[in-house]
């Protein structure tokens, strides 16, 4: 099967080469992802505007992976 690495706009974690997730045919598979903006920085707030945007940044690679 081929693989395809999961790219979002904007992609906080390319300068770390890493990747968001990998889709194999209809199957993806994300990675775990943190409560930042789309700047990369974390989100100031508490713990549920951080798990919000964690979720929001879920959402964004999962639909990137179709």
């Amino acid at each position: 099967m081929q693989l395809k690495q999961i790219v979002t706009e904007p992609d906080p974690y390319a300068p770390y080469l890493l990747s968001q997730g990998i889709q194999t045919g209809n199957l993806v598979f994300v990675s775990g992802q943190a409560g930042y903006g789309d700047d990369g920085k974390i989100v100031e707030g508490d713990f549920l505007t951080q798990g919000r945007r964690a979720f929001k940044n879920l959402e964004r690679a999962l639909k990137s992976g179709g």
